[in-house]
């Protein structure tokens, strides 16, 4: 079983793969306590044109395709587009390490 920070290293590698994303920062503070993982991922979807928000809704389903790959899954809280990142929070399945 693979440690939780190798775990977060292997999904921000593929995440930085999503064309647009530049950036993700986690926040596992909690993750004893409720095993989730908060994802913020920094995103530019390119210019403010008629094909802006089609290119960020791209981005953000393949975010969430990722992270499903990853055994990461809805949490019930709300995905929140701080405009230039994304605040995502996911609950851990069960390949993720538990102590």
């Amino acid at each position: 079983m693979n440690s939780v920070q190798e775990k977060i290293q292997e999904l921000e590698k593929e995440l930085l793969q999503i064309d647009g994303v530049n950036a993700v920062e986690f926040d596992l503070d909690n993750y004893e306590d409720c095993h989730q993982v908060i994802l913020l991922p920094h995103y530019d979807a390119g210019p403010l044109d008629g094909e802006y928000y089609l290119r960020r809704n791209v981005q953000l389903v393949k975010i969430l395709t990722v992270c499903a790959a990853h055994d990461l899954h809805k949490s019930g809280d709300r995905i929140e587009d701080y405009e230039t990142c994304w605040y995502i929070v996911r609950n851990c399945g069960k390949t993720w390490p538990r102590d």
